[in-house]
């Protein structure tokens, strides 16, 4: 009888300690059973804040259930503190739009654009935002990680695109 218990302890304890997805995959970077990013009609929150000051491991735990960000951002219209909806965000492996394009993001209502997909920034990626009338700016140097609002809107002018 003690061995049978001793067995069932220990299938317990490892099961436990091997699940992949504790909490509501809170500590599921890069794992998580869906991907999750923004979309177009979508609705975030708290736009021009860092978003992986929240949603990442060892961030809010409410939010980091709801995704671990690999890249989140907010965009604005050129000259105004006004979201700009309808853009789209895109990281290319070379300058100007050159090289691989990773990863395209919708920038949804709130202004913020973001997912939870592995990216491999490599030796660095080049942001391209795209209004929603097709006019585009784009970062002259790269970026190695993709919390954008820890640098803009933090000494760094925010993300603007012409409408």
């Amino acid at each position: 009888m003690k061995k049978i218990f001793a067995f069932l302890l220990i299938v317990f304890l490892v099961e436990l300690g091997c699940s992949h997805i504790p909490d509501k995959g809170i500590n599921n970077t890069w794992f998580a059973p869906e991907l999750k990013e923004s979309r177009a009609n979508g609705s975030s929150h708290n736009a021009g804040r860092d978003c992986m000051s929240c949603h990442s491991r060892g961030g809010n735990r409410e939010a980091a259930s709801e995704g671990v960000w690999t890249v989140g951002g907010t965009v604005y219209q050129t000259n105004t503190t006004r979201v700009l909806p309808g853009s789209t965000l895109e990281l290319y492996t070379g300058p100007n739009e050159t090289g691989v394009k990773v990863i395209s993001l919708p920038v949804d209502k709130k202004g913020n654009a973001y997912s939870n997909k592995k990216i491999n920034f490599g030796s660095g990626l080049y942001p391209v935002v795209i209004g929603p009338t097709g006019k585009k700016e784009m970062m002259i140097s790269s970026i190695n990680q993709g919390a954008c609002n820890s640098c803009h809107n933090n000494g760094t002018p925010k993300i603007t695109v012409d409408n």
